[in-house]
């Protein structure tokens, strides 16, 4: 048995023991098209993650504690983990995820999943720094979000240097892995306190859009 199997049979076991319920993934390939798509290379373990489970849903609440603490923190810094993104259809779609925060988040980093009030989980792809380790994007503090209220950002030349919104959760994949747990029940979370509500408009869309663009043209003039 390889080390890589071992930790294949660990991730299992773990993720069997939190109550995790599984469809197997049928489909041979959907991992190497989105590598192919989106020219990354993911980590293996991830891979192994994605080639086997098509479905993955929790029987309760599970939490995990990431090394740095960030503005979303428990008490005694927890942090939610809503949901996996998958590469069969439905809601946690992950191709689905990817397009919706393409642009919104460094090229080094891979959303895998989100919390309750809509933040990522994402793993390193690029660069040596970044590579295989996971992180917690603040989707309240975003670069486009600044950009679309006119704050001062001089120093911040693209979305590829602009990590005031990141925060290291674990140095890897099983690493992250060993660190979900159950959420204890006297835990109570008044996440409604930390949300601030978004209508998806047209308007606000537009908005986005012209952030987005506004961003592009200052890379641009920095090049």
């Amino acid at each position: 048995m390889t080390i890589m199997d071992e930790l294949f049979n660990e991730m299992e076991a773990r993720l069997t023991k939190l109550g995790m319920s599984t469809g197997d993934n049928k489909v041979e390939g959907k991992v190497e098209d989105i590598e192919k798509k989106y020219v990354i290379s993911l980590p293996k373990l991830y891979k192994q993650f994605l080639s086997r489970y098509e479905e993955v849903e929790f029987e309760q609440e599970i939490q995990f504690k990431t090394i740095e603490n960030t503005l979303w923190s428990h008490g005694d810094g927890f942090e939610s983990l809503a949901s996996f993104f998958v590469t069969s259809d439905g809601t946690n779609k992950l191709e689905t995820k990817i397009e919706q925060y393409y642009e919104r988040i460094p090229t080094s980093i891979f959303p895998i999943a989100d919390d309750s009030a809509g933040n990522l989980i994402c793993i390193g792809v690029k660069d040596d720094e970044y590579r295989g380790r996971i992180y917690f994007w603040d989707h309240e503090n975003e670069l486009v979000a600044k950009v679309m209220l006119d704050e001062d950002l001089k120093d911040v030349s693209s979305i590829d240097n602009y990590w005031d919104n990141v925060y290291l959760i674990a140095e890897s994949f099983i690493d992250f892995i060993r660190s979900l747990e159950m959420k204890n029940d006297n835990i109570v979370e008044d996440i409604n306190s930390k949300i601030i509500g978004i209508n998806m408009s047209s308007n606000f869309m537009e908005k986005m859009r012209l952030a987005r663009e506004k961003l592009e043209a200052k890379e641009k003039r920095e090049k």
